[in-house]
């Protein structure tokens, strides 16, 4: 199926690729303590897969970290990363800006347990937990959302029907086509980013950035 007309697809910017290696090493002790909390949790709760590696975690925190870079420009200070499991991509976003306010969402109660205790841990202080579905949230200012394959767009979009959010950006595959041409697409500026594009890993290969975001 054909990307829709009114969407603009790119290459992930050798800008973007740059800033994330400057994050990673600037901040790579708290992400290797991240990383460790996650893999300990993992064994009790199920947040990401059973077999993933160390260095396989390691990219998907830089995974999310390309998202983080791609939004910096956006100036925006509120988050809500919906569907967060074990804190990706929030808790990456969180470590690199700290001014932010982030929260994240999951509808488990037990992946809140583990949430709450990685912050604490982490000494996040910028970020809280919220333990409900994301259509209940309620957020005292204008707020973007953040998601990493844990919505399909159009169900996304029902649930946050009303609230006054200002951007969206998923982490996809390829299958985001599909799920744009079941969407009204007329309300929205929409861009995707290929990031398999300048990141030959096989972990990025057919990955996707979307960009939603309101038509003023």
């Amino acid at each position: 199926m054909a990307t829709p007309s009114n969407v603009i697809v790119e290459n992930v910017s050798r800008e973007t690729l740059g800033r994330v290696d400057e994050w990673y090493q600037t901040k790579i002790a708290e992400f290797e303590q991240y990383g460790q909390l996650l893999l300990w949790w993992n064994r009790k709760v199920n947040l990401v897969s059973r077999d993933l590696s160390a260095e396989e975690l390691r990219l998907h925190i830089k995974h999310c970290l390309l998202l983080a870079a791609y939004v910096e420009p956006l100036h925006e200070t509120h988050w809500v990363d919906t569907g967060t499991g074990g804190g990706l991509p929030g808790i990456p976003f969180s470590i690199v800006f700290p001014m932010a306010e982030v929260v994240l969402n999951d509808v488990v109660e037990k992946k809140g347990v583990v949430l709450r205790d990685m912050i604490r841990k982490l000494d996040i202080s910028n970020t809280r937990v919220e333990i409900m579905d994301i259509a209940r949230i309620s957020m005292d200012t204008p707020f973007s959302v953040m998601t990493k394959h844990a919505f399909k767009i159009k169900d996304l979009l029902e649930r946050l029907s009303g609230k006054d959010w200002k951007h969206l950006v998923f982490l996809k595959g390829a299958d985001y086509i599909d799920e744009l041409n079941s969407v009204d697409l007329s309300p929205y500026k929409i861009r995707v980013l290929f990031l398999e594009s300048t990141k030959p890993e096989s972990f990025f290969k057919g990955k996707y950035l979307l960009h939603l975001c309101q038509i003023d």
